[in-house]
């Protein structure tokens, strides 16, 4: 342990952006704003697909290929910017 191992890093050593929770919001700030909607009403408040269509005023159908494509760009736009989405999202 003594040798390669320089202990936790300074708050203000970290990388800008490098904490998940900052990595989530910049990466729903580049999607377009149907895609945060349906993330965030499904992901982060936890509302029902059936809740989210009334919400979204969208079918259910609508709600869960939204989703779906939201989720697929998002990974993609991580992909791009190096990481995992799916585990910041807490997607398997």
């Amino acid at each position: 342990m003594e040798a390669g191992w320089e202990g936790p890093l300074e708050e203000e050593e970290m990388e800008v952006g490098s904490r998940p929770t900052e990595r989530v919001q910049g990466m729903l700030l580049a999607l377009p704003q149907s895609y945060r909607d349906v993330l965030t009403c499904r992901l982060l408040v936890h509302l029902s697909v059936k809740e989210t269509a009334a919400r979204m005023s969208r079918s259910e159908a609508s709600v869960k290929i939204l989703q779906f494509r939201a989720l697929k760009r998002a990974a993609d736009l991580e992909q791009d910017v190096g990481g995992t989405m799916e585990s910041d999202l807490g997607v398997s």
